[in-house]
């Protein structure tokens, strides 16, 4: 299995664990004002092969499950299929239950016009956190 299909398929099901044991009942929402500058700051990060700014925002599961080693081969598998993040998103959904929130966005890539990314965040304590990350697009599959 690619490097970054592993690390992408072991994030999706985190994700979709999240999702099954939180009832699953999810309704449409708006976007939290949030969600678009984390993201942003996450995909820049890999652009820029930055752990520490990935990685800031992450919830203590989403830092497990994505350590360093692992960040820097998602970091070059992302650069080397798609290319760098063109700072160009568009929101498609948001989905709310509870206190988890699920954004997806189609984002442009230097090689990849429609990336899209699934990330999810847990508020707790008014705080909010990333709780997964998904990047979907045919050159990654």
């Amino acid at each position: 299995m690619k490097k970054v299909g592993a690390v992408s398929i072991f994030l999706f099901f985190s994700l979709l664990l999240v999702l099954l044991f939180s009832g699953c009942k999810m309704e449409q929402a708006e976007e939290p004002s949030y969600s678009s500058a984390m993201t942003d700051n996450i995909l820049q990060a890999i652009v820029e092969n930055n752990y520490l700014k990935f990685s800031q925002d992450f919830d203590d599961a989403m830092k497990k499950a994505l350590p360093e080693s692992k960040f820097n081969e998602l970091s070059n598998q992302l650069n080397e299929k798609i290319g760098r993040y063109t700072n160009n998103k568009e929101t498609i959904l948001v989905q709310k239950k509870d206190n988890l929130y699920v954004v997806i966005y189609q984002a442009e890539y230097e090689k990849s016009k429609k990336v899209k990314i699934t990330i999810s965040f847990r508020e707790t304590g008014g705080q909010p956190q990333v709780a997964g990350l998904y990047f979907d697009a045919p050159e990654l599959r």
